[in-house]
């Protein structure tokens, strides 16, 4: 049985077939719904619901912007990945906006698909060196002028630096000297003070507004 089951929403069958085969050829992981566009994904997702979706952004019915909108909406609790054939970053934080965990082009190899399934299922979310870098330069081509609305203490600014760098929260308890319980009850709070739903959000608007930054 896989530990890990993955949706795949694409409506190119040659791209979807070589993700399936990839996938199921990957260590503890299966590929459960395959389907064509968003409606036919979240019809499926109703009947058997995956951990991971890749999910596709051009489709027809439903794109991949409004299916990832409405799964992470309505609270079906899954991690949602973009396929994308460009890095844009308008387009990166409109989804990520929406509920989006991960952003990968569709130039990536599979060794990279396999870490940003098992990434986002440890931590949360999955960004690579150049989808980071699309965000922070895309966050100092905007002004922002709702920092002094968000008071962090020295514990929380700790905590929220650690989360950008990727660790769970068990290893930034062992790094601050802290429990598991304490450093998830930050995370909680941190996203109520930035008002977002999940870990990929809160990096996000953290790294738009000069909270965090990344070399």
């Amino acid at each position: 049985m896989a530990n890990i089951t993955v949706a795949i929403a694409e409506n190119h069958t040659l791209f979807l077939r070589l993700m399936k085969h990839f996938i199921n050829n990957m260590q503890g992981m299966e590929v459960i719904i395959e389907a064509e566009n968003g409606k036919e994904l979240i019809d499926k997702i109703k009947q058997r619901k995956p951990h991971v979706v890749l999910m596709d952004l051009k489709m027809p019915e439903m794109n991949g912007y409004e299916a990832t909108k409405y799964l992470c909406a309505n609270n079906f609790d899954i991690r949602v990945i973009i396929l994308s054939m460009y890095d844009e970053e308008y387009n990166i934080r409109t989804l990520i906006k929406a509920g989006a965990c991960g952003y990968l082009v569709k130039n990536t190899k599979p060794k990279e698909v396999e870490k940003a399934i098992r990434t986002v299922m440890k931590k949360g979310y999955y960004f690579n060196d150049s989808i980071h870098k699309a965000i922070y330069n895309g966050s100092h081509a905007t002004s922002y002028t709702q920092n002094d609305s968000i008071i962090l203490t020295d514990r929380q600014s700790d905590v929220l630096e650690l989360i950008s760098d990727g660790l769970t929260s068990s290893n930034i308890a062992k790094k601050l000297f802290i429990s598991t319980k304490t450093v998830q009850e930050h995370r909680k709070n941190l996203l109520e003070k930035f008002k977002v739903k999940n870990t990929a959000q809160l990096v996000n608007i953290a790294t738009k507004k000069g909270f965090v930054s990344f070399d």
